[in-house]
């Protein structure tokens, strides 16, 4: 074998066997939302290399001009799939939206490639390169919208959320409930111009959540948190609350757990912070690693509506 040959033969064991070699390898360091968003983004500009290295190893052995992006594309689709099969078989999330971005990120590397080419067109070389520029902005819109968002948090605290920013919306989610920002009630008492989250916990599922996630984690010096709920039920309302920190162990003792009492109207919620750090079994709550708060129902026998507002530290 020739030393060019093992120079291709040796790329294309590189382009290939690392994007899977770090996929599997390493750890997530973190469950950070923006953690996460970047990890995702990253699997573009990763495969993305791959990507231009194997067109360079196809290149070489083909007279047709356009088949080496063809063959580079399909190498980068069968290493994506290897690559999330394998880590499915090791207990790792194996998700097929990993291997759109890993393709994505070969089709925006082999445009600006493409573009770069000799023969070109202008006029084709700038449009490849404004739909390269796209696909990298769609591809890096969770990382700047959730960079955006921490940003407001830290900016607001300590208010953890008052439902008057879009921004809001990111630092929020449910599970088995529906959850969105309105208007507050006409006789909650507040202003027409208030904003809260209407939520409705579904009959479906044992403890359908509201959480306030990844607020500003260091809540040293602070008393209490207090938050409003509405209810426009006509009995009162047994709902559960609980505050964890990034140590949780996904246990119901590791945590701070409260039953609360809504009464029909409004209901200011004060929680102490001294209780909360006490809470977890066998250790302190780290109280400058706040991880989320929750507030949840009970095994409903049928759709629960609030309105929650204003989460902040006093």
């Amino acid at each position: 074998m020739t030393k060019g040959r093992i120079a291709t033969f040796a790329v294309a064991v590189l382009a290939l066997g690392l994007p899977l070699l770090l996929l599997v390898t390493i750890e997530v360091p973190s469950r950070a939302a923006f953690v996460v968003a970047l990890l995702n983004f990253g699997h573009a500009p990763l495969f993305g290399c791959a990507a231009l290295a194997l067109h360079w190893v196809f290149s070489r052995h083909s007279h047709c001009r356009h088949l080496p992006y063809g063959l580079a594309m399909l190498a980068v689709l069968v290493a994506g799939i290897v690559a999330e099969l394998i880590q499915g078989t090791l207990g790792r999330d194996a998700e097929m939206a990993d291997v759109i971005t890993d393709v994505l990120g070969a089709v925006t590397s082999l445009l600006v490639r493409f573009s770069l080419q000799r023969g070109t067109g202008r006029r084709i070389r700038w449009l490849a390169l404004g739909l390269a520029a796209i696909i990298l902005g769609i591809l890096a819109e969770p990382v700047l919208r959730i960079g955006i968002s921490i940003g407001h948090r830290h900016a607001s605290f300590p208010v953890l959320a008052d439902f008057e920013s879009i921004w809001d919306k990111e630092c929020c989610g449910s599970r088995s409930a529906h959850w969105r920002i309105v208007p507050a009630p006409a006789n909650s008492g507040k202003s027409p111009d208030d904003r809260m989250a209407r939520i409705m916990f579904r009959p479906t599922a044992r403890y359908p959540v509201f959480f306030v996630r990844e607020p500003y984690p260091d809540w040293r010096g602070y008393r209490e948190l207090q938050f409003e709920v509405y209810s426009e039920e006509r009995e009162e309302l047994k709902l559960g609350f609980r505050i964890h920190d990034r140590r949780h162990n996904d246990e119901t003792d590791d945590r701070f757990n409260q039953t609360l009492t809504i009464r029909p109207g409004m209901n200011l919620v004060r929680i102490s912070l001294d209780d909360a750090e006490k809470a977890p079994a066998g250790r302190r709550m780290d109280m400058t690693a706040i991880d989320a708060v929750a507030l949840f129902a009970v095994r409903p026998a049928r759709h629960v509506l609030i309105y929650v507002d204003n989460f902040r530290l006093k």
